[in-house]
């Protein structure tokens, strides 16, 4: 049974540019605040789509763990780019590395799993202990982060910048000297986002593990 997946080292940039949202909200990045707002927003929803598919996306370092070896044979993270280490408990309560010969890594992009090489077997581990591994996780660059994946980060930034400072059940503005603007409600917007979102991210939604 795999835990919770810990984040040791985070992106260094995200999937998405301040420059792409602002575009994509259609707003002015002349107001610092607007800025910081959309920053926020694209690492919100890159971290919204990290977890509804179980993915990393720009290239981090993630620490996963089990129960069991047995465990290995499907990892709750994608795409691996790089294994740096097992780590379990042995009999006698101290922390060991699996020597790598003893292992293969198969790298899918998104149903990696680690198995035993030919002729080796896992090592006694300390009963009621976790196996701990480290990894490189994630597409690598922005640029190599799936189009699809991408344009429905923008999307979820898009319907948070339009709802910023709304009020939910307001659903039309008027600007006095310039007119009004008719809104769909809340509902209509997101259920809307929502199944654009879903749609996109289709391809690359590994079911929880």
């Amino acid at each position: 049974m795999w835990r919770a997946t810990k984040l040791l080292e985070g992106p260094a940039e995200e999937p998405a540019t301040v420059t792409e949202a602002a575009a994509q909200c259609g707003i002015s990045l002349t107001a610092s605040n607007r800025q910081s707002e959309l920053e926020r927003h694209i690492s919100t929803a890159r971290e919204f789509v990290e977890l509804h598919c179980s993915v990393r996306l720009v290239t981090q370092t993630i620490e996963m763990s089990c129960d069991d070896f047995s465990d290995l044979t499907s990892l709750p993270v994608a795409p691996i780019q790089e294994l740096l280490a097992i780590a379990y408990t042995d009999l006698d309560g101290s922390s060991v590395i699996v020597p790598a010969d003893i292992y293969h890594v198969d790298a899918d992009e998104l149903s990696p799993m680690i198995g035993l090489s030919p002729g080796r077997q896992w090592p006694a581990k300390k009963p009621g202990s976790r196996i701990v591994t480290t990894a490189v996780a994630g597409y690598g660059s922005p640029e190599r982060v799936p189009a699809q994946i991408r344009s429905a980060i923008l999307l979820l930034v898009g319907l948070a910048a339009s709802l910023a400072g709304r009020d939910a059940l307001v659903r039309t503005e008027t600007v006095e000297g310039v007119g009004s603007t008719q809104f769909g409600g809340v509902v209509e917007v997101s259920g809307s986002v929502e199944r654009a979102v879903s749609a996109l991210l289709s391809n690359y939604r590994r079911w929880p593990l």
